[in-house]
């Protein structure tokens, strides 16, 4: 069998090559190869995610080795994938040099050619002798961040702008942590104190959270969560805090009639049930037939029987008598770069103006369709103020806000709805980045 680091390399040549997300890709890769072994998987998750969360720098320090007339991109795929791998194990995971070497090489001159073998021996060998820090200690800061930190430049400067650069550098080296496990307990099916012996006998240890009864952090797995009996079984769900956060925000409760705006996959309509006791009506709209089909599947596998399923644009969603919406809207995805690194590269600021246009399209709507005295929770996991803050802005003089009261610290300063809006940080509170406010419909 190929070895991990070959197979993540054709994964990352295929994400080259597609659209689709990272995670996505390293699926079809798994399943095309029929590899089922949950330690194989692990180790080839590894080699792809970790090699692209730190794409950037890699991608600098293999430009510097290589001649001016010869450009990384145009590389061979497997090549130019290869040698990422390898600077990676070299650079940031320390591994020995004659062994990644040696793999890298071999790798090469069994799919392209023993030159092309040499050429990769070469170049590993000039790159084990840099010193990143070094090479970079003379740069402007926002650009040594972005290398260091392995985040776009344009991002490193937009977060200056709004943080600072202390709490900025904090935010961007959290990114490139281990994240908190946080799990959620599917008090439809099973008691959080029954989930937590279940899981300890299975040998996942975790601790109750202090802010959400429902949540659970991983201490110690033996196994990956995914393949326990309790995960299998819907019991229990991964879940990020922050997302949990926003439900809270809402608070749905028995026979409440709510509509969930943007719902797939599912994770937050499926608490949302939870909190209600199954008792009462969710409003579940997506747009993407795709993404409803996965919707239907966690609905139906969470015990939950009081959603009820639209494909259908809630930009322009005409409906009644809804007094309680969460609108957790499609975004830059900037608050979840520690679980999905491949945003890094995806993320544009065209792309994001794009989104903030959409974002104030469904919210303008959402605030229509709400009734009068209703509830809207508008959040999104995004670091980025104009996907948070500056949405807000644009209706604060139609609406009154109130602070959610969650886990978090206010907004962005120099905006008017920072005092009383949400923001959840990795390096702060353990969670994915979110942005959360709630509005209250005068």
């Amino acid at each position: 069998m190929d070895s991990s680091q070959e197979i993540a390399a054709k994964i990352l040549m295929e994400f080259e090559e597609s659209e689709k997300p990272l995670k996505e890709v390293f699926q079809k890769v798994c399943k095309k190869r029929r590899i089922t072994d949950y330690q194989t998987m692990a180790s080839i998750y590894h080699y792809t995610f970790e090699t692209m969360k730190y794409i950037i720098a890699i991608d600098f320090l293999l430009q510097k080795t290589l001649r001016r007339d010869i450009a990384l991109q145009k590389l061979p795929p497997m090549v130019r994938n290869v040698l990422r791998i390898a600077v990676f194990e070299l650079k940031f995971e320390r591994n020995p040099t004659s062994l990644v070497t040696d793999l890298a090489v071999k790798i090469v001159k069994r799919n392209i050619s023993r030159r092309a073998g040499d050429f990769v021996n070469a170049i590993l060998h000039q790159v084990d002798r840099i010193n990143l820090k070094n090479l970079v200690k003379n740069v402007d800061w926002a650009k040594r961040i972005s290398i260091l930190t392995s985040h776009p430049e344009w991002f490193v400067t937009k977060l200056e702008n709004v943080m600072g650069r202390e709490e900025a550098e904090k935010f961007l080296h959290a990114n490139n942590e281990l994240r908190i496990m946080w799990l959620r307990v599917n008090t439809l099916k099973i008691s959080v104190e029954n989930a937590i012996r279940k899981l300890e006998k299975e040998n996942i240890i975790v601790e109750e959270d202090r802010d959400f009864p429902e949540v659970l952090k991983v201490v110690r797995a033996e196994k990956p969560v995914v393949v326990s009996s309790l995960h299998k079984r819907s019991e229990v769900f991964i879940q990020d805090k922050g997302s949990v956060a926003v439900v809270h925000a809402l608070g749905p409760e028995p026979g409440d009639i709510i509509l969930d705006a943007c719902a797939a996959p599912g994770m937050k309509t499926t608490l949302i049930a939870q909190h209600m006791e199954n008792k009462g009506k969710i409003i579940a709209v997506d747009i993407s037939p795709r993404r409803i089909q996965f919707l239907k599947n966690m609905v139906k596998s969470a015990g939950v029987k009081i959603a009820y399923l639209i494909l259908g644009d809630s930009a322009k969603l005409k409906t009644k008598n809804i007094t309680k919406i969460l609108l957790d809207a499609p975004c830059s995805s900037s608050g979840v770069l520690r679980l999905n690194p491949d945003i890094k590269i995806t993320m544009t600021p065209e792309r994001v103006k794009t989104l903030t246009r959409f974002q104030r399209i469904l919210l303008q709507n959402m605030l229509e369709v709400l009734e009068k005295d209703g509830v809207l929770v508008y959040a999104t996991c995004s670091v980025l103020p104009e996907e948070g803050e500056e949405q807000i802005e644009t209706i604060i003089e139609r609406v009154k806000l109130e602070t959610p009261q969650i886990p978090g610290i206010g907004g962005y300063r120099s905006f008017t709805c920072s005092p009383l809006v949400k923001r959840l940080f990795p390096h702060i509170h353990g969670t994915s980045g979110f942005f959360i406010s709630k509005i209250l419909k005068n």
